[in-house]
């Protein structure tokens, strides 16, 4: 059989390929809040030895969908209706919960949460520290 001449051909022996309008779900894992507090307050403070934390410059950005790891630490209320930061705090089991209506400005606040500042002011301000937020 060539590739033009389908339409003899036996049709249950072709793949079946599913095509998704939108990505999948992302399941809630079995762990038990506290044990999935622990791993991501690991993952969260071995940010400050990355090479990027260090040189205060920007996240990486994730391989697959080319947006900033640190969406990791953002949950999506409803599709497009705003975003939660849900950065792991000290103390047990404590998250950030603050609500963001864009989500520049919540990953700008998970920035602030990491004291990422990568954008640091040129102009003449003078004002020690601070930082021009970058948003899109």
């Amino acid at each position: 059989m060539t590739a033009g001449n389908i339409q003899n051909s036996d049709r249950s022996a072709l793949p079946v390929v599913l095509i998704l309008p939108h990505a999948p779900p992302i399941l809630e894992n079995q762990n038990k809040p506290e044990d999935s507090w622990r791993a991501d307050l690991k993952s969260w403070k071995e940010y400050h030895e990355s090479d990027w934390f260090k040189d205060q410059v920007i996240e990486p950005d994730l391989p697959h969908n080319g947006k900033s790891i640190l969406v990791r630490w953002l949950k999506e209320v409803g599709e497009g209706k705003g975003w939660t930061c849900c950065v792991p705090l000290d103390g047990e089991g404590n998250r950030c919960i603050r609500p963001f209506g864009r989500p520049d400005r919540a990953l700008a606040h998970v920035r602030e949460h990491l004291d990422l500042k990568p954008f640091p002011c040129k102009g003449t301000c003078r004002t020690k520290g601070w930082y021009v937020r970058k948003f899109s």
